[in-house]
């Protein structure tokens, strides 16, 4: 059993939501999952009447939507077959739906039963921070389904490095576990990677512990760096990571008004692309 078998990637029909598709085709390649492809447009209002929603307008939206997705599937499929032969062109389904973005998604990929939710993202400085930017972060927040992270020029690559990034919690060993499930595909060689800060105390018990767990399935790397995104990064460099996982946790809301997690700095930031796992309710 494929344990990808669908991929959501929602796009806004940008230059960075295509680079995130010939990255979704190659994967689908490997993993022979099939890909929904997801437009998702704002509602026209009728006038000043806000509650009454302008069909015409929306309608004719949605007809130019669906003609721009059937170009851009097109033009993927042709760059991609460019430089690599697909050995299973993917059953892919565009769709155009009418909402909230993070909504429609994460309500597509939980109603679907995706595996993966591919997005593509741009520095949070870019003009995409303001648009799919920030709708990235809402699916990050909103959806249990695993997000794969695109940075805008990463080109696919075989998947055969990858740096699960731990804050050394005793659940890690479960959350590498699924990860490792998601990938077994690609047969990657595995390295748990811990950041350690100035500020920062290295729990040595539940080191031991992963250590003790993970024996022989991981290469386990504690290191030491002014902040865990610069060390990430240089991990990232110095051991050529094709993907870089991360684990999204529970926050409260007040900690989400006040505090920019680390997996959300990342996905914007990291110019490798990044796989964001969901913390598992207990």
């Amino acid at each position: 059993m494929r344990a990808i078998k669908r991929i959501i990637l929602p796009t806004d029909l940008s230059d960075t939501s295509q680079n995130a598709f010939r990255y979704a085709l190659r994967l689908a390649d490997r993993t022979e999952a099939a890909i929904e492809l997801i437009h998702v447009i704002f509602p026209e209002y009728a006038g000043l009447d806000l509650p009454v929603i302008s069909a015409e307008g929306t309608q004719s939206h949605i007809s130019a939507a669906r003609a721009a997705m059937q170009a851009f599937v097109e033009y993927g499929l042709a760059q991609v077959q460019l430089v690599h032969n697909l050995e299973h062109i993917p059953d892919i389904h565009p769709d155009v739906e009418v909402g909230s973005p993070s909504a429609v998604i994460a309500r597509l990929a939980e109603r679907d039963e995706a595996s993966l939710i591919v997005m593509g993202t741009k520095g949070e400085h870019g003009l995409l921070e303001k648009t799919f930017g920030s709708v990235t972060t809402e699916v990050l927040r909103r959806s249990r389904v695993p997000v794969l992270v695109v940075p805008e020029d990463a080109a696919f690559t075989q998947i055969r490095q990858v740096a699960y990034a731990s804050e050394l919690k005793e659940e890690d060993a479960w959350h590498i576990w699924g990860a490792m499930k998601l990938l077994e595909e690609f047969e990657p060689q595995w390295h748990l990677v811990h950041i350690q800060t100035p500020e920062s105390k290295t729990p040595t018990e539940t080191l031991q512990e992963l250590t003790n767990l993970m024996k022989g399935e991981l290469k386990i790397h504690q290191l030491g760096s002014t902040s865990v995104l610069e060390g990430l990064e240089d991990f990232a460099q110095n051991f050529d990571v094709d993907l870089l996982v991360m684990l999204s946790r529970h926050e409260s809301i007040w900690r989400r008004l006040f505090y920019r997690s680390k997996t959300r700095q990342m996905a914007y930031q990291t110019q490798v692309p990044l796989l964001v796992v969901h913390e598992v309710k207990s």
